[in-house]
Formats: C-alpha cells, sequence, structure tokens
C-alpha cells in the first residue's frame, strides 16, 4: 500500500496528463521455436497496464503473467523525460511483484547535434 501511495503522490505533480492502457511483450529471442508457433508464445512475458501520462513523465500499474494469463504478479513503472538545451535526460523505475518487490533502474542522458 505505501508503494501506491507514493504512485499517486508522483502522479499529483503531472502537468496535461492523460490515462492510457498499455500491453508490453518481452520475449527472448532464444525461446523462438519457428516449428511450434504459435505456441512458443507461451514462453513469453506480458505486462497489461492503466497508465497516467504528463508533460514530464508517466506511470503505470497492473498485472503480468505468460502467454495471455496476467496472472502471476503485480507490475509497475514510473518514468520522466526532461531537456535541458540539447541534452535529454530521461530514465523509469520498473518492478515486478510475486512474493516480493523486484525493481530495476534505467537511466539515459542524450545530446541532440539538431
Amino acid at each position: 500500500m505505501k508503494y501506491f501511495t507514493l504512485l499517486l503522490t508522483l502522479l499529483s505533480g503531472f502537468a496535461f496528463a492523460g490515462p492510457y492502457v498499455s500491453i508490453i511483450n518481452d520475449y527472448g529471442m532464444d525461446k523462438l521455436d519457428f516449428d511450434s508457433i504459435p505456441s512458443s508464445f507461451d514462453e513469453t512475458t506480458n505486462d497489461l497496464r492503466v497508465g497516467y501520462s504528463g508533460k514530464y513523465g508517466y506511470i503505470e500499474y497492473g498485472q503480468y503473467g505468460s502467454g495471455f494469463d496476467f496472472d502471476v504478479g503485480d507490475s509497475a513503472e514510473a518514468g520522466y523525460k526532461v531537456n535541458f538545451g540539447n541534452f535529454e535526460v530521461s530514465g523509469y523505475i520498473e518492478g515486478k511483484n510475486v512474493d516480493e518487490w523486484d525493481w530495476e533502474v534505467e537511466t539515459e542522458v542524450r545530446y541532440n547535434f539538431w
């Protein structure tokens, strides 16, 4: 519940925000079996999330699972993107929960020449 409260706190600061639904598919190419398509799709991980995006970032929450069964656990992500002149800084924090949350963080700094 404390993570949900944190997500709501972040959400309140977004300007020009709007809701959306997303499906994210992760598939390891080493699991692809051309002889068993489409059944090899069961090896994929899918996230089904509702989200809210704003001028500087977004927040998502939902379920994830294998194939089309979204029954493994909870899934959440929050991200941002800001510009400083020609520099663009973006990143996200993503977590999945079965028995406890497992988090991953990514940050990118990009310089645009024009």
